[in-house]
């Protein structure tokens, strides 16, 4: 039982750690002038791999990157076919 709740414990932390990240999307520190950023995106993913371990730093960033694609799909709209968005989407993100 123990070992049930040190788990979900850890899925909370992980869950609050990837809002705090999605949240942290949405302000920049600087925006370059071709398109790239400086953001504190990365502070709660790093945070939670030192407080849980790579396996689940892993799993919360890999949620982070499908979030962060789901909602940044507009970032996309300079490829021109679906080939396109997809080798985009693979070297962006």
């Amino acid at each position: 039982m123990e070992n049930r709740n040190k788990k979900l414990m850890s899925l909370v932390e992980c869950a609050l750690f990837l809002a705090a990240a999605v949240a942290l999307d949405y302000f920049k520190l600087l925006e370059m002038p071709l398109g790239g950023s400086i953001k504190f995106v990365m502070i709660p993913l790093v945070l939670v791999s030192f407080r849980q371990g790579p396996k689940w730093g892993v799993g919360t960033s890999v949620a982070y990157v499908i979030i962060a694609l789901i909602l940044g799909r507009q970032d996309l709209m300079y490829a021109g076919n679906a080939g396109a968005i997809v080798l985009a989407a693979f070297a962006d993100y």
